[in-house]
């Protein structure tokens, strides 16, 4: 589990770091930032599209434990 979060850590510090270059690349390329936010929410919106994918796969398989209706545990007095 710690692998996955050191992973996860390192490609999102990589894109973040990325990300100013890019967007300077874009605008030098093309004299506005406009290309650069297009990109940007494309990416972005995939990423969400991806995300409600997954989660409606994983709550077919059964790993969404976390979403099962619990009962509150309420004190028992004599």
């Amino acid at each position: 589990m710690y692998v996955v979060a050191v992973l996860l850590g390192a490609a999102g510090a990589s894109f973040a770091a990325a990300l100013p270059l890019i967007l300077s690349r874009l605008y030098q390329a093309t004299g506005a930032y406009t290309s650069g936010f297009i990109i940007l929410s494309i990416i972005a919106a995939t990423s969400l599209a991806l995300t409600v994918v997954m989660q409606l796969k994983w709550r077919e398989a059964g790993f969404a434990v976390c979403h099962q209706a619990r009962r509150p545990v309420r004190p028992r007095f004599k």
